[in-house]
């Protein structure tokens, strides 16, 4: 960390409850833990000062309760906030409200150690958690959800076909009846399986209280309908009992409820949902005073994204006059009147980043309204909630002062927003271009007293990719360059052709050196975007090979080198097989005149 102002992380290391105190005076990683060992990391604000007679790194311990929720270990109730707040709000600790709290907790002496870098949040979970993990999982995927409504519509069809057509024939009477019981059969066991998975917490879903009615109800009619004889006086009742379960219809409607929220987990992967209060919508608190969120939508796009009307909902519920709502989307927008005309845009392009002065301008103006009353909270959202709004959370987190270090920040904001109970892909910002404007905007904040700088014009002079072999033919022959400057395509290179460039293959290096000719001039924020018809390139973002942005004002030494890391698209693990890692784009950079020799 920069400075004692700075937030600090602590590492914890705890046992469970058989275990010696005396074993905790040195915490140790995971890979080294016996199988009864839990290490984990807790994140908590600048502001935290342990009670008088305990005292960070210097070996001694101090009391707490030690709670696994989530499959994450959460200190409880041992620290004091100041009670000033925090322009980016308090820095969280996972949710102990998304899991039930009972399967494992300890109270045990704990050692606090100041971390002097970030670790991944990675625990053992107890064998009854991650058997429930995985059967929540299976029972809200999407497969299964339309295995049931499939079920609902079927054994409806029975029901109205034994109803129009008043069977006599017994045999044709015992089809109907064992079909019908079977699928009550399969509704019993996936009610029971949902209890299981989700434990107390089911008993606080009104949907779900709802299904356990109606499979109750709906399994009492069939199985007295099927297995009680109801002829003769007890005529009637049979009519009665045939209309009775046409409350099947109900189950359909849940049903269709049920498939809705599966689409939208499906679509936002394991991103870590807001399931409280009757909600069940695709947004993290990344602190108390900054959500993060994909797209409100309407229309066919809020069966599988959050629906605008639920999201102005929970926020006229949880934040009411004391929210703003921030586009990052500038393909997409909405009735800014749902949300009182509290809306601000900051406009991106998908998969890409902001002007630099656009994201200062940004962060200006969420701090005029966060300063304006300590109540105040933003709501960032872009189309997913990952990439650009990641970008812009991160910004405002060094903004405010959370976070004075860029990785740091970036680290922590994929921490909250994955949900690794739910799958292990990571839901941060994991394109090079964005974590490189962040980054460019610590630098602004941190180095440059919140000033941009100068943004230099540049000239393209030489272009040197190394690495190539594989990659299309092999040679560089099948790409071609544009340069985007204020958005725009502004210059092209075909390499093929030679269009404003000569290109030479060094075979003894694996490199392809172009020699660009006819540059102009750029200046501020430049992406270099390289196309490629060749189908054995992959082509991920912007439908291309491979792309990045840099601002001028950050060049050094007229050079920009830049390895498979820290190119968009190649960084993705999926293409190594086409990108080695020895690929690596270098631009040169000089006047106009020497780009024209």
């Amino acid at each position: 960390m920069a400075d004692d102002t700075s937030p600090h992380r602590y590492l914890i290391a705890a046992q469970e409850e058989d275990a010696q105190a005396d074993d905790l005076a040195n915490p140790t990683h995971l890979q080294g833990a016996s199988p009864t060992t839990i290490t984990a990391h807790s994140i908590f604000p600048p502001s935290v000062e342990l009670e008088s007679s305990s005292t960070t790194s210097n070996g001694s311990f101090k009391p707490v309760h030690l709670a696994m929720t989530n499959g994450f270990l959460s200190a409880d109730t041992e620290v004091d906030l100041d009670d000033a707040v925090p322009l980016g709000g308090h820095i969280l600790h996972d949710d102990p409200n998304e899991n039930d709290q009972e399967l494992w907790t300890v109270s045990q002496n704990v050692q606090f150690e100041q971390a002097d870098h970030a670790y991944v949040s990675v625990v053992r979970y107890p064998r009854l958690k991650k058997a429930r993990m995985k059967t929540k999982r299976l029972i809200e995927h999407l497969a299964v959800r339309l295995i049931g409504v499939f079920l609902v519509i079927f054994d409806i069809i029975i029901v109205i076909l034994d109803i129009a057509l008043n069977p006599q024939n017994l045999s044709t009477i015992e089809v109907y009846d064992a079909i019908s019981v079977a699928v009550w059969c399969y509704f019993l066991l996936e009610i029971s399986l949902r209890i299981f998975a989700k434990g107390k917490k089911f008993f606080r879903t009104k949907l779900d209280i709802l299904d356990l009615v109606i499979v109750t109800v709906t399994g009492s009619v069939t199985l007295v309908y099927v297995s009680v004889d109801l002829t003769g006086s007890y005529l009637k009742l049979v009519v009665v009992f045939r209309v009775l379960r046409i409350f099947l219809l109900v189950r359909l409607l849940s049903e269709r409820k049920h498939v809705s929220k599966a689409t939208r987990k499906m679509v936002s992967q394991n991103k870590r949902r807001y399931k409280e209060d009757d909600f069940d919508l695709d947004l993290t608190y990344i602190t108390d005073r900054v959500i993060a969120s994909s797209f409100p939508s309407s229309g066919s796009r809020a069966i599988y994204r959050n629906p605008i009307e639920e999201v102005a909902r929970f926020l006229d519920t949880k934040h009411p006059d004391h929210y703003k709502v921030y586009n990052l989307c500038i393909e997409r927008h909405y009735d800014e009147s749902f949300f009182h005309h509290q809306v601000g845009r900051v406009l991106i392009f998908d998969h890409n980043v902001p002007k630099l002065k656009d994201l200062v301008a940004f962060c200006a103006d969420a701090r005029q309204w966060m300063e304006a009353d300590n109540q105040n909270i933003v709501f960032i959202h872009c189309k997913g909630g990952k990439g650009r709004t990641g970008l812009a959370v991160c910004a405002w987190l060094l903004e405010s002062g959370l976070f004075t270090n860029s990785k740091e920040c970036l680290e922590y904001f994929g921490a909250r927003r994955t949900d690794y109970t739910e799958g292990d892909m990571y839901q941060g910002v994991d394109t090079p271009s964005q974590s490189r404007y962040v980054d460019y905007f610590q630098k602004v904040k941190y180095c440059l007293d919140g000033r941009l700088p100068s943004a230099a014009p540049l000239t393209i002079s030489t272009v040197r990719i190394s690495g190539i072999q594989g990659v299309g033919k092999g040679d560089g022959r099948d790409l071609y360059m544009e340069v985007h400057s204020d958005s725009l395509p502004v210059f092209t290179c075909d390499f093929r052709r030679n269009v404003n460039c000569t290109v030479i293959y060094d075979f003894d290096t694996d490199t392809v050196i172009i020699k660009v000719k006819n540059s102009p001039e750029f200046a501020g924020d430049v992406k270099v975007k390289f196309i490629s018809s060749n189908k054995k390139i992959p082509k991920a973002y912007d439908d291309c090979a491979f792309f990045f942005w840099f601002y001028t004002g950050f060049i050094k030494d007229n050079r920009l080198y830049l390895a498979r890391k820290d190119l968009d698209n190649p960084h993705k693990a999926e293409t190594w097989k086409v990108y080695r890692d020895t690929f690596a784009v270098e631009i040169n950079f000089g006047s106009v005149l020497e780009s024209d020799a």
